[in-house]
């Protein structure tokens, strides 16, 4: 857990000091775009939950986006350390449950569990920037 939140730290800060202006060479980054817009949406705490529960298999990618945005190192990095680890616990927990009688259920229900959070988090990530799209034309 401590070499991953120190990779994680090492990510937003690296996006946060360089990122940004990698990033803007090749995506448009006026204030319409979706790319602008998904950003600044990651940089507060209900979309970075969003981004969370979407991305929550690649930790590395949501350390990325948030150091492009202007979320708070104090609430990024703890909520870095929770998901991954809660993450890895489940993976564990359905490898561990492989082979062994009455597992059917576990094997298939845990990774069902999954993909719907997944779907979850990416509708309410979309809807978010959709509705900050239409606040932005009003």
């Amino acid at each position: 857990i401590i070499g991953d939140a120190i990779g994680y730290t090492i990510a937003f800060y690296l996006s946060r000091t360089l990122g940004l202006p990698i990033v803007s060479k090749w995506i448009a980054t006026d204030e319409q775009s979706i790319f602008r817009r998904a950003v600044d949406h990651v940089g507060t705490i209900k979309g970075f939950l969003h981004t969370c529960l979407t991305l929550g298999a690649v930790p590395e990618l949501i350390a990325y986006a948030a150091g492009l945005t202007k979320l708070p190192y104090r609430i990024f990095i703890p909520v870095m350390i929770m998901l991954p680890a809660a993450v890895s616990s489940i993976l564990v927990y359905i490898g561990a449950t492989f082979g062994t009688e009455g597992t059917l259920a576990t094997t298939i229900i845990l990774p069902l569990a999954a993909l719907v959070i997944i779907a979850i988090g990416g509708t309410l990530f979309m809807k978010a920037i959709a509705k900050e799209k239409k606040e932005a034309e009003v």
